[in-house]
C-alpha cells in the first residue's frame, strides 16, 4: 500500500489526518448496495474510530484508522470488491454524476453507462494517470438535481435537441434546459436526440458539445491537451486545475486547443437546493428518501441503521451525492415514510426546513491536522441562527483558509485562525475576513446581528 501524508487519499492511497488515517471510497455514479452499506459501517466500527464522511464528490471516508489497521481493512475491501486494481487507476477516477443517473424519467440521457465508459478510460490511460490529484469530471444528466454548484474540471451537461433537419441553421431553439441557435456541428448533425454541452474548469460559457457516445474521446482529449499545455514536473508552477490553466492562457486559446465541436447558446444547468431532495420525494413510479448527514458527518451504526431500515422499506439500493447526503431509491410511497419514521432516532437529517442544512463545515479539530478550530461543535451551535434564511447554504465554517467543504461564495464564512475565527462575507474561505479574532461565542453574537440585519 502507498501511503502518503497530505495527499488527496483514495482506499489504496490512505491519507494521515489527525485522528489517524483516513480511506476514501469512490462508488461509480455513487451507487451504494445495501450490503456495501453496512458491510462500511461494520469496518469503520472495527478498523476505524466509528466515523464516516460524506465527501463533497459524492465519496465516502472512513476515519480515524491505524497503522495496524491499514493491511486488514484492504483486505476486506478487497474481498467485498469495492478496490480498483491499482492506486493509479483509483487516483484517477474521479468522476461526479448526476445521483439519480438511470433512474430520473425527467433526465435527457441515462449518464450511468458514460461514467461507467468514463472511468473505465481513465484507469485503462496510463498518460491520464498523470493528471493533478484534485482533477475531476462531471456528467449531468439533464434531470431533477443539477450539478452547476458542484465543482469540476471538464464538465458534460445534458440538454435535449429537436431533429437538425426540422431546423433552419440559426433558428432558435427553445427549451427547458437551453436556448439559442442551433450549430451544426460533425457529431451532432445526425443525431436528433441528447447531447452535451462541455465547460472548462468553473468557465460559464460552452466550449463545445459532443454526443453522448464521444464522452470518454473528449474527456480524454482534452485532459490531455490540459497535461501537455500545463508543462513538465508536478511544481507549484505548473496549473493544477483547468481553472488555473485558462487564467494562465486565456480562454480562447484553451478551448481553441480543446478542438470541440462549436457550442450552442446554452442556459446552464441549475444548481440543486439540499433541502430539496430531503424527504420523501415521487421519482416515476417509485419513490426514493432522501436524509443529510449533519455536516457530512456519519457515524457507523447510523449508516447501518439507514442500509437496515432501507432492506425493510424494500430499497433498492443507497445513491451518494455531492451534498452530503443520501438517497434510498426503488421505494413505495407508504415504504418511504414508513422508512422515515424508523430513521427518527438516528442522527440523520430528515426535515427539509433544519437549519443544519444551511451550514457547510470541514472536519475541523482534532480530526484535521490544519485546523484550529472544533469545527463541528460550533457549526452546531451557529446553525439555529440561520432558520430564517432561505436559499441554500448560507454559512460555511471552515477550519483553515483552504475551505475544504465549500469552495464556493458563501453569504457568511468563518475561518478558523489560531484557535478563533475570522469572519468573510459574501466569498470564500480564502478572501480577506470583515472581522478578525472572534471566538466562538462572538461569533454566534456576530452572527446573529448579521443575520437580523438581512432582508427576509
Amino acid at each position: 500500500m502507498n501511503a502518503r501524508v497530505g495527499w488527496c487519499p483514495g482506499a489504496l492511497r490512505p491519507m494521515q489526518s489527525g485522528d489517524g488515517w483516513l480511506v476514501r471510497l469512490r462508488r461509480t455514479a455513487g451507487v451504494l448496495s445495501l450490503e456495501h452499506a453496512r458491510a462500511i459501517a461494520d469496518l469503520a466500527r472495527r478498523h476505524g474510530n466509528g466515523l464516516i464522511d460524506l465527501s463533497s464528490r459524492a465519496n465516502l471516508q472512513i476515519r480515524g484508522l491505524t497503522e495496524a489497521s491499514l493491511a486488514p481493512l484492504t483486505a476486506e475491501l478487497r474481498a467485498l470488491g469495492l478496490l480498483d486494481g491499482n492506486a493509479d487507476a483509483e487516483a484517477v477516477r474521479k468522476v461526479v454524476v448526476s445521483p439519480l443517473a438511470g433512474l430520473d424519467p425527467s433526465a435527457v440521457l441515462d449518464a450511468l453507462p458514460l461514467a461507467q465508459a468514463l472511468e473505465a478510460r481513465l484507469a485503462a490511460h496510463a498518460g491520464l494517470h498523470r493528471l493533478p490529484a484534485k482533477f475531476g469530471f462531471l456528467i449531468d444528466d439533464g434531470g431533477a438535481f443539477g450539478l452547476a454548484d458542484v465543482d469540476a474540471d471538464i464538465r458534460f451537461e445534458a440538454f435535449e435537441l429537436d431533429p437538425p433537419s426540422l431546423r433552419a441553421e440559426g433558428e432558435a431553439i427553445q427549451g427547458p434546459t437551453y436556448a439559442g441557435p442551433w450549430v451544426a456541428s460533425p457529431s451532432a448533425r445526425n443525431d436528433g436526440g441528447a447531447m452535451l454541452a462541455v465547460r472548462l474548469g468553473g468557465d460559464a460559457e460552452v466550449a463545445g458539445v459532443c454526443a453522448p457516445h464521444e464522452v470518454a474521446d473528449v474527456a480524454t482529449r482534452v485532459a490531455l491537451m490540459f497535461l501537455s499545455l500545463r508543462g513538465d514536473g508536478d511544481g507549484d508552477e505548473a496549473p493544477r486545475r483547468m481553472r488555473d490553466l485558462i487564467a494562465r492562457d486565456g480562454r480562447e486559446a484553451i478551448v481553441a486547443a480543446a478542438a470541440l465541436d462549436p457550442p450552442i447558446k446554452y442556459d446552464a444547468c441549475p444548481r440543486t437546493d439540499l433541502a430539496a431532495i430531503i424527504g420523501a420525494h415521487p421519482l416515476g413510479e417509485a419513490y426514493f428518501l432522501g436524509v443529510a448527514a449533519p455536516f457530512g458527518r456519519l457515524h457507523a451504526d447510523d449508516l447501518d441503521a439507514l442500509a437496515s431500515a432501507a432492506r425493510q422499506a424494500g430499497a433498492r439500493e443507497l445513491r451518494l451525492t455531492p451534498w452530503r447526503a443520501l438517497l434510498a431509491v426503488g421505494l413505495a410511497r407508504d415504504a418511504a415514510a414508513a422508512m422515515g419514521r424508523a430513521l427518527a432516532p438516528a442522527d440523520l437529517i430528515l426535515d427539509p426546513n433544519d437549519p443544519r442544512l444551511a451550514v457547510a463545515a470541514c472536519a475541523g479539530a482534532p480530526a484535521c491536522r490544519s485546523a484550529s478550530t472544533r469545527v463541528h461543535e460550533d457549526a452546531a451551535m451557529f446553525a439555529p441562527l440561520l432558520a430564517s434564511l432561505k436559499g441554500g447554504v448560507a454559512l460555511h465554517v471552515s477550519g483553515c483558509a483552504k475551505g475544504c467543504a465549500r469552495r464556493a461564495a458563501t453569504r457568511f464564512t468563518l475561518v478558523g485562525d489560531d484557535g478563533l475565527y475570522n469572519l468573510v462575507e459574501n466569498a470564500g474561505a480564502g478572501a480577506a475576513p470583515a472581522l478578525r479574532g472572534l471566538t466562538p461565542r462572538d461569533a454566534y453574537a456576530t452572527l446573529a446581528r448579521r443575520i437580523a440585519e438581512t432582508p427576509a
